[in-house]
């Protein structure tokens, strides 16, 4: 495809290359060895992006006409067959995991391979509407000479990035637990490599530099960059931290659990209401990110009000969480655990209410939690009463 757009002296051909050969390559993985469903699945992710990113790229250029990126280039044989020649050797360094994947004789799908499919997915969705609305507001006249902001754009400089990084993430995840040490190690230099190439090399830096060329003089524009993350939203670390913190005090509570609920637990008398075993892993999991994000809320208000005595609230009630399961199941006493998930109650009361005077929307996310350890409360007294 090099040859005519060379001739034709055509940006056409340039971009929509680069998904076909992701197609290609994957083609002659998938029917070089035999055909498998996991190897399907590969297939079909690889497929999916492709065929999405190459039309949108191949629409967005019949459009304008000619990428920037390549004048001057164009017209020299060698300079331009130098970016052709790097986009292959890009191919093929993405798809080395794929590729010992599909050359796998019995490849494997485990919740690994899941998480994988969700992260890929995730970044599909976000590469997909950062695209559409980029180009939503780029074609609507009333933007003409104005930097995209609304949408996902109001929260990543660059979220199309941030999407195309986690499919390549994704992928890599879906097919590492069918590689074996060598292979893996050898395929981590995929997700490392468009990694790089976009944050430290020809997409990010480059684009900043245009952007700054073009509205580095606007006082909004200076505001954007320094309340919009270049790739992740603004304070994500932080975000995560607060999750993190959060489920670890489960994790602290869940090691005492699991010390009895498999033996002694087993051995009491329950209600007939009692839910399965299963039930309370994804719910404390489920509550203890809503509890990681609203306190994460709380804190974005450091620097206008004061919300010490709510954070304290709030770290006083996850010790006491943590505390009731070593009293029930530690300690295996659940009157001792009832009168101290009263006080968790009373607690995380206190908490949601500092939280409503702060930010309404950290209160409305410790609504499930109240709701579940006020049914748990109710449960725990059973248990105590049968036995």
């Amino acid at each position: 495809m090099f040859i005519p757009a060379y001739r034709l002296k055509t940006d056409k051909l340039t971009d929509i290359s680069y998904s076909v050969t992701f197609v290609a390559v994957a083609l002659f993985g998938l029917f070089s060895a035999e055909l498998n469903p996991a190897k399907i699945v590969l297939f079909s992710m690889i497929f999916i992006w492709a065929f999405r990113l190459g039309y949108y790229l191949l629409s967005r250029i019949r459009k304008i006409g000619k990428d920037k990126r390549f004048d001057g280039r164009r017209e020299n044989f060698w300079s331009f067959a130098n970016f052709w020649i790097l986009q292959g050797f890009a191919v093929f360094v993405i798809m080395i995991p794929s590729t010992f994947f599909f050359d796998a004789e019995q490849p494997q799908l485990t919740i690994i391979s899941y998480i994988g499919i969700f992260i890929w997915l995730l970044g599909f969705l976000i590469e997909s509407f950062a695209d559409h609305q980029k180009t939503t507001f780029i074609n609507d006249t009333a933007n003409k000479g104005k930097f995209v902001n609304t949408g996902l754009w109001k929260y990543s400089r660059h979220p199309n990035y941030l999407g195309e990084i986690l499919i390549w993430i994704g992928i890599y995840l879906f097919a590492v637990v069918s590689l074996n040490l060598n292979q893996s190690l050898i395929g981590f230099i995929s997700p490392a490599f468009i990694a790089i190439l976009l944050m430290f090399v020809s997409g990010i830096p480059m684009l900043e530099k245009s952007a700054d060329k073009k509205w580095g003089a606007l006082e909004a524009y200076q505001d954007y960059k320094k309340n919009t993350g270049i790739l992740f939203p603004k304070y994500t670390f932080e975000l995560l931290i607060s999750i993190i913190v959060a489920n670890m005090a489960g994790a602290v509570g869940g090691f005492f659990t699991a010390s009895s609920v498999g033996s002694w637990y087993l051995t009491l008398t329950k209600p007939a209401w009692n839910p399965p075993g299963w039930v309370f892993g994804p719910v404390w999991t489920t509550l203890y990110i809503l509890m990681g994000i609203a306190a994460f809320l709380i804190w974005k208000h450091r620097k206008t009000i004061n919300v010490q005595k709510a954070l304290s609230f709030y770290g006083i009630q996850l010790f006491l969480n943590l505390s009731w399961s070593i009293l029930f199941f530690g300690l295996r006493n659940p009157g001792f655990a009832f009168i101290e998930i009263l006080i968790l109650l009373g607690f995380i009361l206190l908490t949601t209410v500092q939280f409503w005077k702060i930010d309404k929307r950290a209160a409305i996310l410790m609504f499930p939690y109240i709701a579940w350890v006020s049914f748990a409360t109710v449960l725990n007294f059973t248990i105590w009463q049968l036995n």
